[in-house]
This record gives structure tokens, sequence and C-alpha cells, in this order.
């Protein structure tokens, strides 16, 4: 849906579909807006495209919609992404585009699900060589009686405190490439549910990695804590 915010109404207003990717075939590319009223005025238009049957599910695609109105007095693009099928979430995963390799989790252990080491690579770098992570995680609390974490307790068992989430879905979803030109990018959700002393902390954890010569060295992780006691 366009709106139209200026003082003047935009007529003839058209918008025309494109994208660079070689695996979307365009089949309407134009939509006729008509006159969009001035303060406010708002118009529907629709496009139709296909995707290719071979691009993985949760494959980002750059689309773009060139706007044009009053007889190509106002132009401009509009920049946005679709996301092609849908991704299935997993265990695990491991950023492996670059020069290196870290697997992340669905509860914030990283490098490995345990520290018995049966699922995960571990961090790698370079990518070829062999982890040099026994096991890590994300830990967060705010004195010695909670503390949120995955971490071997002292009786020799991992702890559980991180559960994933199930609404929504807090499996680890791996997209490749990934939105703002990201080579992968991941997402997991999880919560404080299987602490003793649970207290509505909900963690979103991403993670990107890059298969740039420049940027190639490492990958990317951000923890984001949202209060929901």
């Amino acid at each position: 849906e366009l709106r139209n915010d200026g003082n003047l109404d935009a007529t003839a207003a058209t918008g025309t579909l494109r994208t660079s990717s070689i695996d979307i075939t365009i089949i309407d590319s134009v939509a006729n807006y008509g006159t969009i009223a001035a303060n406010g005025g708002t118009a529907q238009g629709t496009f139709q495209f296909s995707a290719s049957g071979s691009m993985p599910p949760g494959t980002t695609v750059p689309m773009i919609v060139y706007l044009e109105a009053n007889g190509g007095a106002y132009t401009t693009n509009c920049n946005f992404s679709i996301i092609v099928g849908e991704v299935t979430g997993a265990d695990w995963e491991t950023h492996d585009v670059g020069n290196c390799k870290l697997t992340v989790t669905r509860y914030g252990a990283l490098g490995y699900m345990g520290t018995d080491q049966l699922q995960g690579d571990g961090f790698c770098y370079p990518a070829s060589s062999v982890t040099h992570l026994y096991y890590g995680g994300f830990a967060a609390g705010n004195d010695s009686s909670y503390c949120v974490d995955r971490y071997m307790e002292q009786g020799g068992n991992d702890d559980t405190d991180w559960e994933t989430t199930t609404s929504p879905d807090g499996m680890v979803m791996m997209y490749e490439p990934g939105p703002n030109n990201r080579d992968e990018y991941a997402t997991a959700r999880y919560d404080d549910s299987g602490h003793p002393s649970a207290k509505g902390l909900l963690c979103l954890q991403y993670s990107w990695a890059w298969d740039d010569a420049t940027a190639e060295d490492f990958v990317i992780t951000k923890f984001s804590l949202i209060n929901e006691g």
C-alpha cells in the first residue's frame, strides 16, 4: 500500500518491480495506482513473480519498486527484501561461509550442544583446522543464586536453565544469504524457564558471518535480553 503524505496529489502513479536475482522471474512488473490524494491518500497495487525451485528455503532476495508520478516529476526507489520459502528450525547450525567455523545452538550454548561434544563443530580458525573450543555459552544473572546458563554443574551434568521457546518457534533459523548483505544469518530464541528461580528473562540470539575477504575471519554474535517478568 502506498500513502501520500505530501501536499500535492500524485497523478498517474505507477510502480515497477525490479530485482537483480537470476532465480526470480517477474511475471507482472507494473502496478498502476492512479491518482493518490494528498495529505494521507492511499492506493494499492499488485505484482506477480515466481521463484526458481532450486532456491534453498530461506533465501533472501533484494527487490526494488521504482515509483513514478506526475509525469515523471516525482520518482523514487523503494528497496526491500523477500524471503523465499520457509526455513526449518534446527537444534544447531554452523557458520562456515568464511575462514572460521562456529556452531550456534537453540539455547545459547556455543560450539556444541553440550559438553559431550556430540553435536556441533566447535570453533575452528582457520576453517580447515580442528576446533579450538571445548565448550562455551551465554550466561546472564545478577547474583550467585540467579545465573542462567547451560554450563556444566558441579555434579558433572550440563545445566538446563535456558529453554528454547515453542511459541514463537525459537529453534535456530539459518538464512543464506541473510538480510543487510550478510552471507549467513542465524536466529534463536530462549528463556529462563528452566531455572529454579525463573524471572521471565527472554534472550533473542542473532549471529552472522561473511565470505568477503575483508570480513571472513570472525562470526558476530548478539544477545538481546528482554524482561518479561
